[in-house]
């Protein structure tokens, strides 16, 4: 975590927190239904090819959450989301779903979800399938991987607790924004097949 997010640019501070609620259910595109977001909140941002070596990706942020956010959100997403790709060398363009919302909300999903009743801080929804964490080699073989329209290689959905983000940057001693990071640098991970349901597999991630 340390090097993905110094190359996102986030300051670290030496505490670190590993709370996370992980399903591979289905996409975030069906859940949202059980409640509706405002739609007018919604925004896409699409990163562009900086390098030859850069990759471009989609980022479609859901933002639901009816509170103030008052953090760079938005960039640091992008920021992250990057440097997680570049980090295990994704060979594809990417697309990323990001929904921002409440403790209701995710309390919600994860109960749907992962029969879990209380609310975490971050749900990860991978698509693809990995032998190995970050193994891309067969990821062609599955044609529902890649978007048809755009080519791009769908990565999954990250849901964000914006309420455990303030909590949980207070109880750690840390800023938002690197608590923020934090979550959706784990959560990348996730989405590329890593875990830590096991001890060895914990200290991979």
């Amino acid at each position: 975590f340390a090097a993905l997010l110094a190359a996102a640019g986030v300051l670290l501070s030496p505490v670190f927190s590993f709370p996370l609620g992980v399903s591979r259910a289905f996409p975030l595109q069906h859940m949202i239904n059980m409640k509706q977001p405002d739609l007018r909140k919604r925004i896409r941002i699409t990163i562009t090819k900086r390098t030859e070596d850069r990759n471009v990706m989609s980022i479609i942020i859901e933002n639901e959450y009816e509170g103030e956010i008052n953090i760079p959100y938005e960039k640091i997403a992008h920021e992250v989301i990057e440097a997680a790709i570049d980090y295990v060398d994704c060979p594809y363009e990417c697309e990323v779903n990001l929904m921002l919302t409440n403790n209701e909300t995710i309390h919600a999903i994860n109960k749907e979800q992962r029969e879990i009743d209380r609310p975490t801080d971050v749900l990860s929804f991978p698509m693809a399938e990995y032998e190995e964490p970050a193994d891309f080699s067969k990821i062609e073989e599955d044609p529902m991987a890649f978007d048809p329209e755009s080519g791009e290689f769908l990565l999954g959905d990250i849901v964000i607790s914006m309420d455990k983000v303030w909590e949980q940057a207070e109880n750690y001693g840390h800023s938002r924004e690197r608590e923020y990071a934090f979550l959706i640098a784990h959560s990348m991970l996730h989405l590329f097949g890593y875990d830590h349901m096991e001890e060895e597999e914990r200290k991979d991630m």
